[in-house]
């Protein structure tokens, strides 16, 4: 301290002082302010305002809204609370507070001494209130007395409070608040779902019901099994070996047919009778080959047992003719009837001429 004294009531105009200055820094621990307007869940107080204009929720507003213009003034009680939500607690180390400004013809430390006996409180569970700063205290109206007050946290604060709670004072005429400190913010287990676990086990039931169309995709492979229908290629197998099958549908000739060889056995001259597929006398021909061969003498009957061989030959032919022939029946039907009249007048000659020769 450096006192100025004696002299006449003090009378002088100015006064310097010249020499050195002496500061003992401490450090100080950096404060965080923390941005209570977004951080805050929700707050409110104990009333609305006394001129009945404002909510509670919104008086405890006007002291986060950064205008140092607006203010609390509550119509009962003297309390604020703020919420900071589930999950999320702070590590208080400071706060600052403004006090209501006077206005009109009032001076601007018309309402500082209301914020005497103001503290601040932590809670976890909204109910039971820790004091975790001490009571301001000594705040008279004066010139300059409208500025910021620090409350400095004296508790010890471990785990943080989810709550913090402005109290004391008269009718919670301030107009700002600042906190400081740090903000922890822990995952709710509740947001790993763990309905969606019991859907996974009501999901492996669903998993199993995937697992029966597995069962139904084994019997489509079964249905491969119908590469059995290779047998289909077999079928021109059977063609091959069976082109009586294919040929089915022209059955009803294909009896006929495999006489016809035996009819151009019995006419020598029938190189123009093998076409004609339509050999009713077949039956009587079988004895034919016997017949002309004696009328032959035999020199060429010798080649006739040959001819069994033949009608594997006209087989072969009767195969193609069969389908040559079908079309051959519809197509020379008159010609066949022709032929018909003279194989039975050669046959009954042959008849007579083996009767002769054979009594």
């Amino acid at each position: 301290y450096i006192q100025i004294t004696g002299g006449q009531g003090g009378n002088m105009a100015e006064v310097k002082m010249y020499g050195t200055v002496n500061k003992e820094e401490t450090p100080e621990v950096p404060q965080e302010a923390i941005d209570v307007a977004i951080e805050a869940a929700n707050m409110t107080a104990s009333s609305g305002d006394w001129n009945n204009t404002m909510t509670a929720e919104q008086c405890a507003q006007q002291l986060f809204d950064g205008n140092l213009d607006t203010y609390g003034d509550l119509k009962t009680g003297n309390t604020y609370t703020i919420d900071f939500g589930e999950g999320t607690t702070i590590i208080p180390t400071k706060f600052e507070v403004y006090p209501r400004k006077g206005t009109g013809s009032k001076p601007l430390y018309e309402f500082v001494d209301r914020l005497n006996g103001v503290k601040f409180q932590g809670s976890n569970d909204g109910s039971t209130w820790t004091d975790i700063t001490d009571e301001l205290t000594g705040i008279a109206k004066a010139e300059g007395a409208d500025k910021w007050y620090e409350l400095v946290v004296t508790a010890a604060v471990i785990d943080g409070y989810r709550y913090i709670q402005i109290t004391g004072g008269q009718g919670g005429n301030m107009a700002e608040v600042k906190m400081y400190g740090t903000v922890s913010k822990t995952e709710s287990t509740t947001v790993t779902t763990p309905p969606s676990m019991s859907d996974p086990d009501n999901g492996t039931e669903d998993s199993i019901a995937p697992s029966e169309p597995d069962a139904d995709s084994p019997t489509v492979p079964e249905e491969p099994s119908v590469p059995e229908e290779p047998e289909t290629p077999d079928h021109p197998d059977e063609g091959d070996n069976g082109s009586e099958e294919t040929p089915t549908p022209e059955e009803p000739g294909a009896p006929e047919e495999p006489e016809t060889p035996g009819n151009p056995d019995e006419g020598d001259n029938g190189s123009e009778e093998t076409p004609t597929p339509e050999e009713p006398g077949a039956p009587e021909e079988p004895e034919t080959p016997g017949n002309p061969d004696e009328g032959e003498n035999g020199s060429e009957e010798t080649p006739t047992p040959e001819e069994p061989g033949v009608p594997e030959e006209s087989e072969t032919p009767s195969n193609s003719g069969n389908s040559d022939d079908s079309a051959g029946l519809e197509d020379h039907d008159s010609e066949s009837t022709d032929t018909l009249a003279d194989q039975t007048e050669a046959i009954s000659a042959k008849k007579e001429d083996e009767q002769i020769e054979n009594p």
